[in-house]
């Protein structure tokens, strides 16, 4: 009993407080400091907020197109532009498979030889922000499942420019749904062949 009236009251404390920092601003006038103190307790309506105009959040895809080796690189660069809305610059690029070159005793692609294939920019609406945050979290819940991976498989990177964002995930077998690639062609549309 005493445990649901001390959650009731908190409940309470809790509202109020929202309340009273959305209608007390301290500042009669300045309608900047309602929408800054209003905030506090809202909801912000960008399903990307973390993406501000002075962070770039990266999206890094390899396929497995070489096998082991890995492939084709996907590049997702999300940034907000002047008018703070979110530009996302799509870049695809490719490599020989048959060059094989040795990096501390491994055998890995040369990137030197990489040659960009397409290199897109588009403005985002809100529909596309949400599809790119349900496939942030897939993403995010599958790296904390940290499930063991064999050579091949598409290997996918989470990164932002500040540092506060940075994981990994690698789809042995591409056996896994990351929504990566729906997403990525309900946004970009069918960008080659194998898509």
């Amino acid at each position: 009993m005493k445990g649901g009236l001390l959650i009731g009251i908190f409940t309470l404390l809790l509202l109020n407080s929202c309340e009273l920092n959305t209608n007390n601003t301290g500042n009669k006038g300045s309608s900047d400091d309602k929408v800054r103190i209003s905030n506090i307790c809202e909801e912000y309506s960008s399903p990307l907020n973390i993406v501000n105009e002075k962070d770039t959040l990266k999206i890094i895809v390899q396929r497995s197109d070489c096998g082991e080796w890995g492939g084709f690189k996907e590049y997702i660069f999300l940034y907000r532009n002047v008018g703070d809305k979110i530009e996302a610059r799509f870049i695809l690029d490719t490599v020989p498979c048959i060059k094989i070159v040795e990096e501390n005793g491994i055998g890995v692609l040369d990137d030197k030889l990489r040659v960009v294939i397409v290199d897109t920019i588009k403005t985002i609406d809100l529909s596309e922000e949400r599809l790119i945050s349900t496939m942030l979290q897939r993403l995010l819940e599958l790296h904390l499942k940290n499930e063991i991976h064999a050579n091949g498989g598409s290997y996918f990177e989470v990164i932002n420019t500040n540092g506060t964002i940075n994981f990994s995930y690698w789809n042995s077998g591409d056996c896994r749904d990351t929504y990566y690639f729906k997403t990525r062609r309900k946004i970009f549309g069918k960008i080659y062949e194998v898509d």
